[in-house]
């Protein structure tokens, strides 16, 4: 499951983040997501995009486009 199926509220605890010409996966990385990092679903914007997102304590906005590239388990809370 990617990131991107997920609806507001929903979480996600990291598996996989897939890399690509751009090297998304460092900047991933230096955002703090990495594997078993779980990220919870926030808000979307009225566009789509970005997408708020939560994780580690803190809340970060990021482009709908990265949530392509996080693959993981759905976590039941």
């Amino acid at each position: 499951m990617k990131l991107i199926d997920l609806q507001v509220g929903e979480s996600l605890k990291v598996t996989n983040i897939i890399d690509d010409k751009n090297n998304i996966k460092k900047r991933l990385n230096d955002l703090g997501i990495t594997k078993s990092v779980v990220i919870t679903i926030k808000g979307f914007a009225p566009f789509g995009s970005p997408v708020n997102i939560s994780l580690r304590g803190y809340n970060l906005a990021i482009d709908k486009k990265y949530l392509n590239n996080i693959e993981g388990v759905k976590v039941w809370r």
